[in-house]
């Protein structure tokens, strides 16, 4: 497998993940002008509409599945891998030693954490519907981390790409994957020029954190052979938010 093969493979990837949620109607995102009328306001599909989470879940899940089955084909065909080759390439792996692992964005969070005990709060989402935590504390960071972390670093690695590439360049897919939701903040806030440059500005500081949090991901993923750091990192990340470093000083 060649480098320029891995990077088609990771464009499909992370291509059909995104694209998956605009392909049915279901689970794109409608808007509504200032202008509009009070039906067009009834007819807004919103992020957190039950309808449209449970499309994309849907979506996303079916668009991981042919991701995964993808890599074994690849394994199968490039590397004459058996099945339980492609599974280690996959990452399915969960021993007890990637328990500590999976316990460093907790210790990277020891500040945060403590100044929440301070003021006697827990980190705990505020309340949401089950839609809403299923989306954000399960579906996502597995279906995510399996797509963009198992599946890409999978193909790399059967590219024969050094660690430095891998730690440092497969988290880019990851990053870029999320520029669209700079359409939704655009779209929200009206389509206006200054909700461009909002939207430009939202876009390019989400594809830099999620590209550092890949970084660390992509490092877990490597050292452990372990989907299961990953996943719990990324659990653990949605919970916390972004610190707020000015807030706690």
């Amino acid at each position: 497998l060649s480098i320029t093969q891995a990077h088609l493979l990771a464009l499909a990837f992370a291509g059909s993940y995104v694209g998956s949620i605009y392909v049915s109607q279901h689970a794109r995102l409608t808007y509504a002008s200032n202008n509009s009328t009070e039906r067009a306001h009834e007819r807004v599909r919103q992020r957190d509409d039950s309808g449209v989470i449970r499309a994309r879940l849907k979506a996303v899940a079916f668009s991981t599945t042919l991701s995964c089955l993808a890599v074994v084909e690849v394994a199968h065909v490039h590397s004459a891998g058996s099945f339980a080759y492609s599974m280690s390439l996959l990452g399915v792996n969960a021993t007890w030693s990637t328990l500590l692992p999976s316990l460093i964005a907790p210790v990277l969070f020891a500040g945060p954490l403590y100044v929440a005990f301070l003021d006697g709060r827990l980190p705990i989402p505020s309340p949401v519907s089950r839609l809403v935590l299923l989306r954000n504390y399960v579906a996502a960071p597995i279906t995510e981390e399996v797509a963009f972390r198992a599946c890409i670093l999978a193909v790399y690695h059967m590219a024969g790409a050094s660690t430095k590439k891998k730690i440092f360049l497969t988290p880019l897919w990851f990053g870029l994957a999320h520029v669209h939701h700079g359409w939704e903040v655009y779209n929200r806030l009206g389509c206006t020029r200054v909700a461009a440059m909002n939207a430009a500005l939202s876009a390019v500081f989400q594809t830099a954190y999620t590209t550092l949090f890949g970084f660390h991901c992509a490092f877990l993923f490597l050292r452990t052979g372990s989907i299961v750091p990953p996943i719990a990192s990324h659990v653990f990340c949605n919970i916390m938010g972004l610190p707020g470093f000015a807030s706690d000083l």
